[in-house]
């Protein structure tokens, strides 16, 4: 079984910017990835996304779900190319976070003190 999210209509807007409508677009993924076998994610009318954006709706999905499993099971469709290199580049970082959270969180907090 598949399900289609177009993003316009899950954020209401044409352009991705704002880290809450990057987690809207997170929120309606996890969901669609705990209920289906695989999702097509349209960014068809939008005119432009950022990277924080995709950090919220994408990057936050390696927290729940293996690099591979979202590979295999979420096809991103209507992007620039560039903005194909940015969702790859997003995973990655997520990746390399979530593999390494805890010293990330030391510096996080040395750099705040």
């Amino acid at each position: 079984m598949s399900l289609k999210i177009s993003v316009a209509d899950v954020i209401g807007e044409t352009i991705c910017i704002s880290v809450e409508d990057g987690e809207k677009l997170y929120s309606v993924i996890c969901d669609g990835l705990f209920s289906t076998d695989f999702l097509e994610v349209s960014f068809a009318g939008i005119g432009l996304i950022v990277a924080a954006f995709l950090h919220a709706a994408v990057g936050q999905l390696l927290e729940k779900f293996s690099k591979r499993d979202i590979q295999r099971r979420i096809r991103f469709t209507n992007l620039e190319p560039d903005d194909e290199k940015t969702i790859q580049l997003v995973i990655a970082h997520a990746v390399d976070y979530y593999n390494n959270r805890g010293a990330y969180d030391s510096v996080m907090r040395e750099a705040d003190e």
